[in-house]
């Protein structure tokens, strides 16, 4: 992920407060939640998930088809672009 890069958001996950952390925490973990996900490129937009969790900032994950956080970054945009499907990312490594 480039740094403003424009995704295209397939899928949401709306987690607790600890399910987030445990997610951001270890992202190399397999989660069931993410199998078999393709998230390619398509033009100029990447097919990405956005995961939510009450008071934590939107992540936004491409598993490129494994069953983990593979890339990981930040929206960075305003929830009125969320509405679009469009975000802005930041990575956050």
């Amino acid at each position: 992920m480039r740094i403003g890069e424009l995704a295209v958001v397939v899928g949401t996950r709306e987690l607790t407060e600890a399910e987030y952390d445990d997610f951001a925490n270890y992202l190399l973990a397999d989660r069931d939640w993410l199998p078999g996900r393709t998230c390619l490129n398509v033009g100029q937009r990447r097919k990405v998930m956005a995961v939510n969790a009450p008071g934590r900032r939107t992540l936004i994950v491409d598993p490129s088809g494994y069953n983990y956080g593979r890339y990981v970054g930040f929206a960075v945009d305003k929830p009125t672009c969320y509405a679009a499907g469009l975000y802005r990312i930041s990575p956050c490594i």
